[in-house]
């Protein structure tokens, strides 16, 4: 059994399926067949052994679980538990990424696929809650030093040869050729029928309950899939409330800092 060498941390919205796709490709990188385990979140109580067990024994391996970035006491245990682990994070405009994880949401049947944003901002407040990523990154850089990768989002776009570069020299590794590295991060789609929402929610539910994560994650990212059931998003005209920019205004200065970039152009 092998314990991860790295765990990608989130938070959502970020790019991390591309991210997974591309360090698949790597030669040095052999990873688990599923993208996220939610071992320190959901699974713990199964034990480590049932954890290592998720990954193979040849070259590095690793883990991809958006919701750890989320909550500060699920990385103190991967702290805890894997003392070399190295832990990668992404670092998204906090506005952009918040109406990503809307469609998301939306697309998804978690938010009803008609609800506009500030309707759905009062009735699901959690989709606000976009003002803690500088606060949380500030701890897991105290925890981790060294061994945490911050990548911001801008790069993994516009320069994606460069941050896939910095990020295997992060792992130990040389860079390799990527294939679709160019591709177009987290295109926003929406449903072609509302209708679907609901159904989809369900059986996505019913295959995690029984264990068929890595069969739903091929079937998410089938391009036959994506073809059947989704078309391009609109984007929505927002206004956002006075209080959101603010709050999330001044956690980009926090992040601004952390990783001495300026960042002002993510303000609204």
């Amino acid at each position: 059994m092998k314990s991860p060498d790295f765990i990608h941390i989130g938070p959502g919205r970020t790019g991390t399926t591309y991210i997974f796709k591309m360090l698949g490709q790597h030669p040095g990188i052999n990873l688990p067949n599923e993208k996220e385990i939610n071992f320190f979140n959901r699974n713990y109580q199964k034990g480590l052994d049932w954890y290592f067990k998720k990954f193979p024994e040849e070259g590095l391996t690793g883990e991809f679980t958006n919701l750890y970035f989320y909550h500060p006491e699920y990385v103190e245990l991967i702290k805890d538990n894997l003392k070399e682990v190295k832990v990668i994070t992404v670092m998204r405009n906090p506005f952009d990424r918040m109406m990503s994880n809307f469609m998301y949401q939306k697309r998804s049947g978690s938010i009803p696929p008609n609800m506009d944003f500030n309707e759905a901002l009062e009735k699901f407040p959690d989709l606000g809650d976009q003002d803690k990523f500088g606060i949380y990154l500030k701890k897991y850089r105290e925890w981790f030093g060294e061994r945490l990768f911050v990548g911001v989002y801008d790069d993994l776009s516009n320069k994606p040869d460069t941050f896939y570069k910095q990020l295997f020299h992060f792992l130990g590794l040389e860079m390799a050729e990527l294939q679709g590295v160019g591709d177009k991060v987290n295109q926003s789609v929406a449903l072609k029928s509302s209708i679907l929402a609901v159904p989809i929610r369900l059986g996505a539910n019913a295959m995690r309950k029984l264990g068929m994560v890595g069969i739903l994650d091929n079937i998410k990212n089938s391009g036959l899939t994506k073809s059947i059931l989704y078309k391009k998003a609109q984007k929505e005209a927002v206004e956002f409330p006075a209080w959101l920019r603010e709050n999330i205004n001044k956690d980009i200065d926090r992040i601004s800092s952390l990783l001495q970039r300026d960042l002002g152009h993510w303000k609204k």
